[in-house]
């Protein structure tokens, strides 16, 4: 199933970040459209703080990102 914090569209956006994150489709792959979004490190924060995740800090999260 995927990831309930993904939006799909023309522009797709990851909506557990503060901001436009628009997630790259090696993201989308592996986290946004898969039956496993909790590995996603933004899904995981999110979920931790009960908010969503700033933009400076999604993009560290998903630099660091295998």
């Amino acid at each position: 199933m995927a990831c309930e914090h993904f939006s799909a569209g023309e522009f797709p956006l990851c909506r557990a970040v503060r901001g436009l994150m628009h997630p790259s489709l090696s993201e989308m792959g592996a986290y946004c459209t898969s039956d496993d979004p909790v590995s996603c490190a933004l899904y995981r924060q999110y979920e931790s703080k009960k908010e969503k995740v700033p933009l400076g800090t999604a993009a560290v999260l998903t630099a660091s990102a295998p």
